[in-house]
């Protein structure tokens, strides 16, 4: 029964946890950071459950947002159209990371999925969160998540308009969040559906395990189809030494297929569409000549009868 009924995400989080720590230049110092953080649709990833993130700096009464409404174009800054996760009062920190813990209301994220993330501070200083200018597009990427260049804040109070001093504008773009997050990955399960998601070394061994099935002097051929999608249900998403790249190259050279077989396709009913015309052309040419050889021949005939009867 078991084999029928397959899972299909992983029941667990990964048992090492992955840091994603940016660089640290300490370029300026003041009341938040406002960043992207993208999940990556590279990987059979089910979803991503960020569980904590680290700053420094004096720190104070803290609070964390999540904005979420992706298919917008443009950010809300007003606060009631994001999320607080998290609010606790910190020391201050100034050599080492602060974690602020969300394991129990983490981010969770799905592959291609974007979320914005507010940190804040609501103390009167300008030494409350430490972050640093825009030095690339990306501050920090691997194979399941990439963090983007920001904005900071320079108001103590959250998503207000007016600067600590009391005049100008209280948001600084083109800013990067300085310090960690940390996160636990779910991956998908093979399942049929679920295939072509995995890299070229699990399908590689998927398609021979069900080669040797077909073969009777095979041990494997005993073993029905739903043993055997079992088995490679169990099976990690890298089990087959499959990477991040050699999957990302999986899915660039298929994409490529698929434009060169569109583009063929429209070569070849341009080409059909052109030989079409041409023989209308032809068709209509030919028409023309016939008329134009008949008109004359009518008109020789009328010439000679006029000469004759004259």
């Amino acid at each position: 029964m078991a084999a029928i009924n397959r899972p299909i995400e992983a029941t667990y989080v990964i048992h090492d946890t992955v840091t994603a720590e940016t660089n640290d230049y300490e370029d300026h110092t003041f009341c938040g950071v406002l960043f992207p953080v993208v999940c990556k649709d590279v990987l059979p990833l089910e979803k991503l459950l960020i569980n904590s993130i680290s700053v420094r700096g004096r720190l104070g009464p803290l609070t964390v947002w999540i904005y979420d409404q992706t298919s917008e174009r443009t950010i809300a800054m007003d606060q009631t159209s994001w999320t607080k996760i998290y609010e606790k009062i910190h020391q201050p920190s100034f050599d080492k990371f602060c974690q602020l813990d969300l394991s129990g209301n983490p981010i969770v994220m799905r592959p291609g999925e974007l979320r914005i993330i507010y940190i804040h501070s609501a103390l009167h200083s300008d030494e409350a969160i430490v972050y640093d200018n825009r030095r690339k597009e990306k501050t920090y990427d691997d194979a399941l998540l990439s963090i983007l260049t920001g904005r900071a804040h320079l108001s103590p109070e959250p998503f207000g308009n007016v600067p600590i001093w009391g005049w100008g504008n209280a948001w600084r773009d083109h800013r990067q969040f300085v310090g960690r997050i940390e996160y636990g990955a779910i991956y998908k399960l093979w399942n049929p559906v679920t295939h072509l998601q995995f890299g070229p070394n699990f399908q590689d061994m998927t398609r021979t395990m069900f080669l040797c099935q077909r073969r009777l002097e095979s041990p494997v051929s005993q073993l029905p189809d739903d043993v055997i999608f079992y088995i490679l249900n169990m099976c990690r998403w890298d089990w087959a030494d499959d990477t991040a790249k050699t999957i990302q190259k999986m899915n660039t050279n298929r994409k490529r297929a698929t434009i060169r077989s569109i583009e063929n396709g429209a070569e070849g009913r341009a080409h059909t569409s052109a030989n079409h015309d041409t023989f209308r052309v032809r068709n209509v040419q030919s028409k023309s000549q016939r008329k134009v050889a008949t008109t004359c021949f009518i008109l020789i005939m009328f010439i000679v009868m006029w000469i004759f009867l004259k």
